[in-house]
């Protein structure tokens, strides 16, 4: 037979009567039991088994019925009461004086929905603009010479991006809340802002072509300041430098020569010791890049040889974007009655919209 409590040879022995048989048999059958042998005590250090004993099993499948039925009858009790308050208390509702009933509505879903997925989209990319422009004003420093950026904020990119994002970010915002939570008001607010909007472009196109030579004039002058203001604003002149390398492949307004309004490029800054005096910007030459790395020294001189150096670009941008215009009319008059098309639906969309808005108040006002 085991013995659970296990005795050094130094300690006493003692007499194992009747009753401590009793307990160590107890002990050999739950490990965790303590015997106490004529006031000598012992413990039994045996682990005790994983697996439960086979009296608890019962109890515990009874405590698993008893959890399953009673979330079955909470489930029985909300269905129940569901139907009790869907054919009982609503249908009661139905038949009080005032209670207005929306279905079927006069609001057509799909005009709602369009308005709101086609001016969200503009929403977002307004707002992109704006932050870009923002981030890009607070990049140049602009507290230090706000006064001179607002004088010629026309000449700033980050201004014209932070005016378009914010235009397109409001019209967007009044065009998508409006549709979503059905406002006549911003409804109303977005069909006048598109349709001013669209006011603009067509008396800018009419001006274009009724005034083009106060227009090329008002154009030229433009461009002699960007010129002029190339080195104090780094998104202007990153501008100036796509135009004229990139895009149109040009040099100057009507030639190379107009840089002489430039204060760094101008012939007289030579007596200055300027390295740039009587050259150009890198952007006018026909290679500026070989083996991409940006050669901003290939400009310089470059008008001090008569011809003009062959390595830059001889006619002026304000040619060559007649031109550009010239060979790509069809696809710029598409794009404009492609806009123009856009803003003239989505104010047909919102009155259409606002004016099913209006049927349905007055169907819930006279229904009953």
């Amino acid at each position: 037979m085991e013995i659970c409590s296990e005795q050094s040879k130094s300690s006493p022995t003692f007499d194992i009567d009747q009753s401590s048989k009793e307990y160590d048999l107890r002990c050999a059958e739950a490990p965790a039991m303590r015997v106490d042998v004529h006031k000598g005590r012992s413990e039994c250090d045996v682990k005790t088994p994983t697996t439960l004993p086979t009296q608890q099993k019962p109890l515990l499948l009874f405590f698993c019925y008893c959890c399953a039925f009673l979330a079955q009858c909470c489930y029985l009790f909300y269905f129940k009461f569901y139907l009790f308050f869907y054919f009982v208390v609503k249908k009661t509702m139905h038949q009080l004086p005032g209670f207005r009933r929306r279905d079927p509505s006069e609001i057509s879903c799909f005009v709602k929905y369009m308005v709101f997925s086609f001016n969200v989209v503009f929403w977002l990319i307004g707002l992109t603009i704006l932050l870009v422009g923002l981030w890009a004003q607070i990049e140049k420093n602009p507290f230090s010479q706000l006064g001179t950026r607002l004088s010629k904020f026309y000449l700033d990119p980050a201004w014209l991006l932070i005016i378009v994002g914010g235009v397109t970010f409001i019209i967007g915002f009044t065009g998508c809340i409006g549709a979503l939570r059905e406002n006549t008001c911003l409804l109303a607010c977005y069909a006048v802002l598109v349709g001013n909007l669209l006011l603009i472009e067509l008396a800018i196109g009419i001006l274009g072509f009724v005034f083009k030579d106060w227009v090329k004039e008002q154009l030229e002058t433009q461009l002699d300041d960007m010129i002029i203001y190339y080195r104090d604003d780094p998104d202007l002149q990153s501008v100036i430098d796509w135009i004229q390398m990139d895009w149109l492949r040009c040099c100057g307004i009507h030639g190379p020569n107009d840089w002489d309004l430039n204060i760094y490029f101008n012939s007289s800054s030579e007596a200055l010791g300027s390295p740039e005096a009587g050259g150009v910007p890198f952007s006018c030459c026909k290679t500026a890049s070989l083996n991409g790395l940006v050669n901003y020294y290939c400009g310089h001189g470059a008008r001090k040889m008569s011809p003009f150096s062959e390595s830059i670009f001889q006619s002026g941008c304000l040619i060559q974007v007649q031109e550009w215009f010239s060979r790509n009319l069809a696809v710029v008059g598409s794009v404009a009655v492609g806009v123009a098309t856009l803003e003239i639906l989505g104010i047909c969309f919102a009155q259409n919209l606002r004016s099913d808005v209006f049927a349905q108040r007055a169907r819930w006002r006279y229904s009953h």
